[in-house]
């Protein structure tokens, strides 16, 4: 199980395995959500 999440992740890195978000057309990167302070 480990092994193939971490086949995946290297994928992604990679650029052989697109995300859903790329998919989509969400090629923007928000690390948290707008309006969300601490």
């Amino acid at each position: 199980m480990g092994e193939a999440i971490l086949d995946y992740v290297i994928g992604v890195a990679n650029g052989e395995v697109r995300t859903n978000a790329e998919l989509k057309g969400q090629e923007d990167f928000i690390p948290r959500k707008r309006g969300v302070f601490l």
